[in-house]
């Protein structure tokens, strides 16, 4: 089977995608035929199959994608519709009950919480822990700036920037021998 180049596989994909909107249940030594008729090119079945399969793909992952959209959707809106409620019973005037108040609170935490962590499940946010994102570490005059600026707003006279001098802790004149 001849290797291709990612465009013209690329080529290739988009004249079978275009094959199989016209036909979508087409075989694979259909698709072949339909490729030698319509675009004068001769193609491998195996490497057709392959194509083929990597379209069936595309087709069942964006599926299943849009059925996840639609899900989350209608489960965001269900709890926005509960934390929408519990913000009128929090609002309501005539409520004197405090409980009640601080319950309808919690329900509206819990929604977002709850809608949240769907989301977060799905992928749509990215959790990062234990990694620091870092840039390119201050020159010695931008540090010294820094510690300027700290001194400034917390009004201590600034620290030097270099290392610090290694601690004395034995008084002039004692000796401790070996």
């Amino acid at each position: 089977m001849p290797k291709y180049s990612e465009d013209s596989q690329a080529e290739h994909l988009a004249m079978l995608r275009e094959i199989k909107v016209v036909n979508p249940d087409v075989s694979c030594r259909k698709a072949v035929a339909l490729l030698e008729k319509l675009h004068q090119i001769h193609l491998d079945y195996h490497y057709v199959n392959k194509l083929l399969n990597k379209i069936r793909r595309e087709r069942a992952n964006r599926i299943n994608h849009a059925t996840l959209n639609a899900v989350l959707s209608e489960y965001q809106d269900v709890l926005d519709l509960i934390a929408q409620k519990a913000w009128k019973v929090y609002g309501d005037k005539g409520e004197k009950n405090n409980v009640v108040k601080l319950r309808a609170l919690k329900e509206i935490r819990e929604a977002h919480t709850a809608v949240f962590d769907k989301l977060f499940d799905a992928g749509v946010f990215e959790r990062n822990l234990g990694k620091l994102k870092t840039g390119e570490p201050l020159t010695p005059e931008d540090q010294e700036k820094v510690n300027q600026a700290l001194g400034f707003a917390y009004g201590k006279p600034p620290e030097p920037t270099g290392p610090a001098p290694a601690p004395d802790n034995e008084p002039e004149g004692k000796k401790v021998a070996d």
